[in-house]
């Protein structure tokens, strides 16, 4: 996917950079989703520590693809501001949520 974004022939480190943060987010959001069908399986459990971690940087990428995808098409100030706002919010979210998970003892199988 990340390489049907890429322009054919032109690259330089800039481009090179900002694809690579598009993989990994994308990467990110992938394992979320793929660990949600291995949590049983695999014998996590949703507030297990690798859970937690793996959860908060899917939800997190999300929420960058989100916002920079929003803005590829180019729109208002205030638009940006608000996606700006929403991506701290989402990361002091999952900060709070990484303080407690793995502040808890983590759940015996």
């Amino acid at each position: 996917m990340v390489m049907r974004l890429a322009p054919a022939g032109y690259t330089s480190l800039r481009m090179d950079l900002v694809l690579l943060h598009f993989l990994l987010s994308v990467l990110m959001v992938e394992w979320a989703i793929v660990l949600v069908f291995l949590l049983r399986p695999l014998r996590l459990s949703w507030r297990s520590h690798v859970a937690a971690i793996s959860f908060g940087f899917g939800v997190y990428s999300a929420a960058l693809l989100a916002g920079g995808g929003y803005f590829t098409i180019g729109r208002e100030m205030s638009d940006y501001v608000f996606f700006s706002f929403f991506r701290i919010s989402v990361y002091l979210s999952i900060l709070l949520w990484w303080a407690v998970t793995l502040w808890l003892p983590e759940p015996k199988n």
